[in-house]
């Protein structure tokens, strides 16, 4: 969808990005349906998740994310690409890939330290541990905490806003924080996430 819209806008001036019930935003991949993939499976399904991340990160749109419940693992590195997060009060966050000996392969090892510091970063990348949505805000991971059921409303209320900047607007401010590190050139994160890939296998706990 992100590479279409790149492609072709369609007169889209804004996306917001949410999930469809209040449990989970996206709680990452089924690391158990894993342990049964072969390495060149495990490698392949990567690439494609890989491709997806950056899709959303080129898209030429602001994108505003909504997040209510779990976002972690993926979930956690989709929200950290978009550029505005909302999050709903009972959101957690958590990126638990070093708990099985494997690293996060979608950017959460660049996004994060950008939003919330390099040591605070550390420590979570570190040991795996979930956050709430009120450390989230307090760290600079989201820009406002929200009650559920205004969640959407104040992710529409700041899309309007989004409409009236011009469309390099997002290309212009992701250069200014070194975004195209991760985006732009393959060394960025590819050469981090691939070794991972080839030399560790997940190990469920």
């Amino acid at each position: 969808m992100f590479e279409a819209i790149a492609l072709d806008p369609q007169g889209l001036r804004c996306l917001i990005l949410t999930s469809a019930g209040d449990k989970a935003f996206c709680a990452g991949g089924d690391l158990k349906e894993r342990d049964d993939m072969s390495t060149e499976a495990w490698t392949l399904q990567h690439a494609l998740i890989e491709r997806c991340l950056r899709a959303l990160i080129e898209c030429p749109l602001p994108i505003i994310c909504a997040v209510e419940g779990i976002g972690y693992d993926g979930g956690c590195e989709i929200a950290g690409c978009c550029d505005f997060i909302y999050a709903a009060r009972h959101a957690r966050f958590a990126l638990p890939e070093a708990k099985l000996g494997i690293m996060p392969g979608g950017a959460g090892t660049q996004t994060m330290p950008r939003a919330m510091g390099e040591r605070r970063a550390k420590e979570l990348l570190h040991t795996g541990k979930p956050f709430t949505a009120q450390e989230a805000a307090q760290w600079g991971h989201v820009n406002e905490i929200v009650d559920g059921a205004q969640l959407l409303e104040r992710a529409l209320e700041s899309a309007p806003q989004s409409l009236r900047t011009p469309p390099y607007l997002r290309e212009r401010s992701r250069e200014r924080s070194h975004m195209d590190y991760a985006c732009r050139f393959p060394m960025g994160w590819r050469l981090r996430s691939r070794p991972t890939i080839a030399w560790f296998r997940p190990k469920t706990v």
